[in-house]
């Protein structure tokens, strides 16, 4: 076995869009967490125990990279108490992220849940007796007429739809019956054209699954 190629994550060149400050030690730690964006590329939560989010120094946080096949960052996700719903209460000096692992689905609902530690965490009582949290994790968000999955409703998704209509594409219900009618028409097809140029359109659409 020997080593293909290497891809490096760095701040430098843009590469990450994250704002990462001197001695954040981002990449302390580094776990698989599976494909929680379900593009079929496995993503990566990434440690940052020394990030001074908002006004604490050293509270830390983790990042999850969303990934393209040849390892590059295609978008990412910072989780600490001061961003992405996260409601845990920490205090500076906690270093939330030292360490983070991939749990498993614990509740059912297909997306893996990550634990992140804390290890100068006080709520125990003492001194950095420290902490683990565990993170229950949402799957990608479905937007109604982004057939493509481009994070937009577009000419393209009308096209998309348009074409699932008389046969010659396949598209979910969830996605393209965005009147909700029980079928993909020619009508979910116009107002999406119509959305996507920015005309009043009121898209909805039947629940995925």
């Amino acid at each position: 076995m020997r080593l293909q190629s290497v891809a490096q994550l760095v701040k430098k060149n843009d590469v990450l869009a994250a704002e990462l400050d001197q001695d954040d030690l981002f990449g302390w730690d580094v776990a698989g967490i599976g494909d929680l964006d379900e593009d079929g590329v496995p993503d990566i939560a990434v440690a940052a125990p020394n990030d001074d989010v908002g006004s604490g120094e050293d509270r830390g946080a983790f990042y999850i990279l969303f990934l393209h096949p040849d390892g590059s960052v295609k978008s990412e996700r910072k989780i600490s108490d001061a961003v992405s719903g996260f409601g845990g209460d920490l205090a500076p000096g906690d270093r939330f992220g030292s360490g983070v692992a991939a749990l498993g689905d614990l509740d059912g609902d297909g997306v893996t849940e990550i634990a992140a530690g804390a290890p100068r965490d006080n709520d125990g009582g003492g001194v950095d007796n420290g902490a683990i949290w565990t993170l229950f994790m949402e799957g990608p968000q479905v937007l109604c007429g982004d057939a493509d999955s481009s994070g937009a409703v577009t000419a393209k998704d009308a096209l998309i739809a348009l074409n699932a209509a008389v046969g010659l594409a396949v598209c979910e219900t969830c996605l393209c019956d965005v009147n909700a009618s029980g079928g993909i028409t020619a009508s979910d097809a116009q107002s999406l054209l119509a959305a996507a140029v920015g005309l009043p359109a009121d898209l909805v659409c039947p629940a995925c699954g």
